[in-house]
């Protein structure tokens, strides 16, 4: 017996020629949401924020301006320079760099050169093909005024209180709101979640639970986030111990979120063996404002406007490799105002690998909720708070 497409799959808008999304979709049983709002040969341009309103907006909730961001990152400073310099000149003189800044000569090898290309030309042809996905470009008192709005609505995140360990689930259809330490989240259809930290895993481990995707955002050491203390950081030796291998399905995938650290992917790479996994590929989360811009000058050299993510699978898989994992490949997005706040990957998913009723995934280190998904983080719903992310047009 199969399942008709859900009714926010057949309704939702998507501006790409029908005969370019996936023949799967037709067959998906999880997809909830459109957070795909462009398919090109490179990559996909997701929406987080749009993610957040179909997944809500059953029970009225649209997500605040946390998204909004229509420029690039800058200091105050910088950023009064580069409107008064935008002021002056007409559109045709405007460039990318910071005024009177001379440019520094490029350190990059060619292996960034070349990805820094691939960046600039997925985003032309995002531009020249999808002319609305872009916001015009921003005026000299936008520019000044830095995204302040943005800024301002991230120091107003509230301290997340809520008791640990605490599981719960939604079994139902349709998103549920519930209270925790005097304050409201929501949960989306048919998710767990495991508020605890991650010697939780020991937990789903004993269960001898097995899970068809897996995906983790670990918290990498970063002497920049260690000097901030925004959140506890876990050791390279203590993530290789995670007992992934017991966890992934025979034919199972892995997906881990990695910082441009060489010393961490290198490692990481190493893990995988422990894990009795084999990679697959890089993609890359490319950041960009509302108008098109990388958030950070693909030109520098110790910021970089793009993560990545690797691709894995259990080696005992005799499944074909889905031609997705078998390239390199750009996940566009305009991030969230928080740091490492990750956009959603598992439509991309659902398209590329078989889904059914019975499959199951698990997110790790994971700050929000996801449709169909356990989520195991000692913050999994810092990113539910109603009152906080969300506003009502009921």
């Amino acid at each position: 017996m199969t399942e008709s497409l859900p009714s926010a799959v057949r309704n939702a808008r998507c501006r790409c020629p029908i005969n370019q999304i996936s023949s799967k979709l037709s067959k998906l049983y999880h997809v909830q949401t459109m957070a795909i709002e462009y398919r090109v040969p490179q990559g996909w341009f997701l929406s987080h924020e749009r993610f957040l309103n179909q997944t809500y907006s059953e029970v009225g909730l649209y997500s605040r301006a946390i998204f909004d961001l229509k420029t690039p990152f800058r200091m105050d400073l910088e950023a009064r320079k580069w409107a008064r310099t935008m002021e002056q000149k007409d559109p045709e003189q405007r460039t990318q760099q910071t005024p009177r800044r001379r440019r520094k000569p490029s350190t990059l090898n060619a292996e960034e050169k070349e990805r820094n290309l691939l960046f600039s030309t997925f985003l032309d042809r995002l531009k020249e093909t999808h002319s609305t996905l872009f916001d015009k470009e921003p005026s000299s008192s936008v520019i000044e005024e830095n995204n302040r709005a943005v800024r301002d609505l991230v120091k107003d995140l509230p301290n997340f209180e809520v008791e640990k360990p605490l599981s719960m689930t939604n079994d139902q259809d349709a998103s549920k709101i519930v209270r925790l330490a005097d304050r409201k989240y929501i949960l989306p259809p048919r998710c767990e979640l495991i508020l605890d930290d991650i010697s939780a895993i020991a937990h789903l481990r004993r269960a001898n639970r097995k899970f068809d995707i897996i995906l983790a955002d670990p918290p990498w050491e970063n002497r920049h986030i260690k000097r901030k203390s925004e959140y506890a950081m876990m050791s390279n030796e203590d993530l290789a111990r995670l007992p992934i291998q017991d966890l992934l399905h025979d034919h199972g995938y892995l997906i881990i979120w990695c910082t441009l650290s060489q010393r961490h992917q290198t490692e990481l790479e190493g893990w995988l063996d422990r894990w009795d996994c084999e990679l697959l590929t890089r993609w890359f989360w490319l950041k960009v404002t509302k108008c098109g811009e990388p958030v950070i000058d693909l030109e520098k050299a110790h910021k970089r406007p793009y993560e990545v993510i690797l691709i894995a699978r259990k080696r005992t898989s005799s499944n074909p490799i889905p031609s997705h994992f078998r390239k390199e490949l750009i996940v566009c997005s305009v991030p969230s105002g928080h740091h490492s706040h990750k956009p959603p990957l598992s439509q991309i998913l659902d398209e590329i690998l078989p889904t059914s009723p019975s499959r199951k995934c698990l997110e790790l280190f994971g700050r929000y909720l996801v449709p169909h998904w356990t989520t195991l983080g000692n913050e999994c719903i810092k990113f539910q708070d109603i009152d906080y992310l969300f506003y009502s047009r009921v």
